[in-house]
C-alpha cells in the first residue's frame, strides 16, 4: 500500500475516533512520526498531498512533444 493511501487510511481512521496513535501505528504500517505528522495535518485542515519536489523537471517525450506541437498548429 502507498503512502498516500496509509494517510488516507490514518484519517479515515482517525475520523471514526481511533486516537490511539499505537493502534493507527499498528493498522495502517506506519511509522509513529508519520502518524503523528497526519493527525497534525487532520487537525489543521492541511491538505494530505505531498508538496513540491525541488529539481529539475523531466525532459519532455518525443511523442509528447510532437503532440504539443501539434496542438499549437
Amino acid at each position: 500500500m502507498s503512502q498516500v493511501k496509509k494517510r488516507e487510511m490514518v484519517e479515515y481512521l482517525y475520523r471514526k475516533g481511533v486516537r490511539n496513535v499505537k493502534k493507527l501505528v499498528q493498522l495502517t504500517e506506519l511509522g509513529k512520526s508519520a502518524v503523528y505528522e497526519t493527525i497534525k495535518r487532520i487537525k489543521n485542515g492541511t491538505d494530505m498531498k505531498h508538496g513540491p519536489v525541488s529539481g529539475r523537471p523531466r525532459k519532455i517525450r518525443e511523442n509528447n512533444l510532437n503532440a504539443l506541437v501539434a496542438l499549437g498548429r
